[in-house]
C-alpha cells in the first residue's frame, strides 16, 4: 500500500498539528493524568507512527481555530489581498489585468493547472508556507494561555511569565508572516495567468477592486 503526503498535508496539518500535540502532551504530564516518560516504553517506531497520525488528525481538528486568526480583526485577510489586486493593478494595466483582479484567485489557479500545471507549483507552495505560519500561530498563542496560566499558579512565575510573553510574540508574528506568504501567492498567480495567453477569462467582470475582496481558501 502506497501513501502520498501532499505539500498542503505537511505543511498545513502535520506540522502545526505536531505542535498541538506537544502541548497537549506536556499539559497532560503536568497534571498528572498521564507520565510522559511511560511514552519510552512505546517501540519506537510505533511512537513515530502514532505521533505522524495524531498529528495530522489534530491539525484538520484545530483548522477551523487557526482559521478564525483570519478575521481577528474583521475582514483583515480581505483588505490584504485587496492591496494585491490593487499592486498588481499598478504593475500590469489594461483590460486583463483589470479582468484577472475582479475574477476569483482559486478560479485564476484551476484554469492555470489545466494548461500548465507546473507554473503554479511556486504559488501552491507559497500559500502552503503561509497557511503552515499561520496555524503555528493558533498553537503558539494557546501555548501562551497555558503559561500565563502557569505564571498565575505554577511554582516558576518568571520563567512562565516570560515563555507566555514570548510565545505571544511569535503567535502574532506568524499570523502575519502566514498573511504575508498568501499574498505572495496571490501576487504570483495574478502573475502567472497573466502571460499565459491560453488561460481564458468567461466569468463578468465585477468592480476591479471591491470593498470587500473574498480571501477563498485558507
Amino acid at each position: 500500500m502506497n501513501f502520498s503526503v501532499g505539500i498542503y498535508d505537511l505543511f498545513a496539518y502535520a506540522i502545526p498539528g505536531s505542535l498541538h500535540l506537544s502541548l497537549l502532551i506536556y499539559v497532560v504530564d503536568q497534571q498528572g493524568w498521564a507520565n510522559a516518560e511511560d511514552l519510552g516504553r512505546v517501540p519506537l517506531t510505533l511512537l513515530v507512527a502514532f505521533a505522524v497520525i495524531l498529528s495530522y488528525v489534530l491539525g484538520h481538528l484545530t483548522y477551523p481555530l487557526s482559521r478564525a486568526l483570519d478575521r481577528i480583526p474583521r475582514s483583515r485577510l480581505d483588505t490584504v489581498m485587496a492591496a494585491v489586486r490593487r499592486r498588481f493593478l499598478d504593475r500590469a494595466p489594461g483590460a486583463r489585468a483589470e479582468a484577472l483582479v475582479a475574477t476569483d484567485l482559486f478560479l485564476i489557479q484551476a484554469a492555470v493547472e489545466i494548461h500548465h500545471p507546473e507554473a503554479v507549483a511556486e504559488v501552491n507552495r507559497l500559500r502552503a508556507q503561509g497557511l503552515m505560519l499561520r496555524n503555528c500561530a493558533a498553537a503558539m498563542l494557546i501555548a501562551a494561555l497555558v503559561a500565563a496560566t502557569e505564571a498565575l499558579l505554577g511554582d516558576r512565575p518568571a520563567f512562565a511569565a516570560t515563555s507566555a510573553i514570548l510565545l505571544a510574540v511569535l503567535g502574532v508574528v506568524g499570523v502575519h508572516g502566514g498573511q504575508r506568504f498568501r499574498s505572495w501567492a496571490a501576487a504570483k498567480t495574478l502573475e502567472v495567468a497573466y502571460w499565459t495567453s491560453d488561460v481564458n477569462l468567461p466569468i463578468p467582470a465585477r468592480p476591479a477592486v471591491p470593498d470587500t475582496v473574498g480571501s477563498g481558501r485558507g
